[in-house]
């Protein structure tokens, strides 16, 4: 399925929790979903709830998590103050197949308790992410952005995770251990 999210500069979407409990995010999986949202704001999500499928114990995509070969196309969006207890505090992406095109996005304040404090792409996943800020994230690892790749015993499980990053400012993020702006970790490759 598709799903289109489209405001305007002088009347954009905004998308938050309803009350205690409640979440404005957004789950697309498989390989024809896809999301497209332009002049959005995603504020304050936390961890996603779908009935079958229990994200709260090791949480990822606080606003958006994308995987089994989804595609997500955001343009002038803006994610603040989403969090999750795993990686991804605003938008998570997973797998092969599953990709995302960002473009003069704002991700402000977002947080992960582990890894990628705004943004988390990972396990074959692809990323085009071009005039973006980020700022003022958090996270143990990789607080504006991480870049993981996938790696198991075998030459077959090894996947490859590639991101491109064109003109995008990384600003006040902060990690615990490492990679305050980036993080790259396994096999993974970025491009500015």
């Amino acid at each position: 399925g598709r799903l289109e999210l489209a405001g305007s500069e002088d009347a954009p979407i905004l998308l938050e929790p309803l009350g205690e409990g409640d979440f404005g995010g957004v789950v697309v999986h498989g390989p024809d979903a896809r999301l497209t949202a332009r002049h959005a704001t995603f504020r304050e999500g936390g961890p996603i709830l779908v009935p079958g499928l229990s994200l709260d114990e090791d949480s990822d995509g606080g606003a958006i998590y994308a995987h089994g070969g989804a595609s997500v196309v955001l343009e002038d969006c803006a994610f603040e103050a989403c969090r999750v207890a795993n990686r991804g505090g605003a938008i998570t992406i997973l797998e092969p197949g599953t990709s995302l095109l960002a473009r003069r996005c704002r991700f402000t304040v977002n947080s992960a308790s582990e890894s990628g404090g705004a943004v988390a792409i990972g396990h074959g996943g692809r990323g085009l992410i071009e005039e973006s800020r980020f700022l003022r994230n958090r996270a143990k690892v990789g607080a504006g952005l991480l870049v993981l790749g996938h790696g198991g015993p075998r030459k077959e499980e090894l996947v490859l995770t590639r991101v491109e990053l064109r003109s995008c400012h990384f600003e006040g993020n902060r990690a615990r251990t490492e990679g305050g702006a980036i993080q790259l970790y396994r096999r993974s490759r970025l491009k500015v």
